[in-house]
């Protein structure tokens, strides 16, 4: 059965992928994005074209901005600012959208109560775990962040599971590691060590 799926930051490298993953599937999805630096623009209008504008539904627009939602079954969180090196120039930006937008959007989830509660999905970071010098991390380890970004996820992921218990918001949290592949935006370690790799560059 066909689901309504709210995907924030859907125009980014990973949102790309789970919106185009959806709509293949034959979900309809609800795309939110603020079409920041690292986004690709011109990914909504080529959706409507493959899969028609009744199967999807593309918003510009910040988080912190949205008033509502349609009813949905689930809201996957991939908007985030998400670069170690620019949480640590402004973290501001980071404490905004990574901790107010997602308290923001559990609080819209929240208000949907007059329908089942979507379930919220949060993609977080395999940094919430601090450095790890050897071995491995599992994910009931403490959590311990060691930059801004991973301070503002680490708090994201608190406050999902917060909301979870206080007002059963049904969820998961997700803590990949080091994604990379096509379409990455090249300030991210593996595609600028590609790229300098072909220049000869160190």
């Amino acid at each position: 059965m066909a689901k309504i799926v709210a995907v924030m930051g859907c125009c980014g490298f990973i949102g790309r992928y789970v919106t185009q993953h959806l709509l293949e599937r034959g979900d309809y999805v609800y795309g939110i994005d603020a079409l920041t630096y690292a986004a690709d623009p011109s990914l909504p209008s080529s959706w409507e074209a493959a899969f028609g504008r009744d199967r999807v539904h593309f918003v510009g627009r910040n988080i912190l901005a949205l008033e509502h939602f349609p009813e949905i079954d689930a809201l996957i969180n991939l908007a985030a600012e998400t670069h170690v090196d620019n949480s640590i120039r402004d973290n501001t930006r980071f404490v905004e959208t990574n901790v107010l937008g997602v308290q923001h959007l559990l609080e819209m989830c929240r208000a949907m109560r007059a329908y089942e509660i979507p379930r919220f999905i949060q993609i977080s970071t395999d940094e919430v775990y601090g450095s790890v010098s050897d071995g491995e991390t599992v994910e009931t380890a403490p959590l311990a962040p060691s930059s801004p970004y991973a301070a503002t996820k680490a708090a994201a992921d608190h406050l999902v599971q917060a909301w979870g218990v206080t007002y059963g918001i049904p969820w998961n949290i997700v803590r990949p590691s080091n994604c990379y592949g096509a379409h990455q935006y090249p300030e991210k370690l593996i595609p600028k060590a590609v790229r300098w790799a072909a220049r000869w560059k160190p």
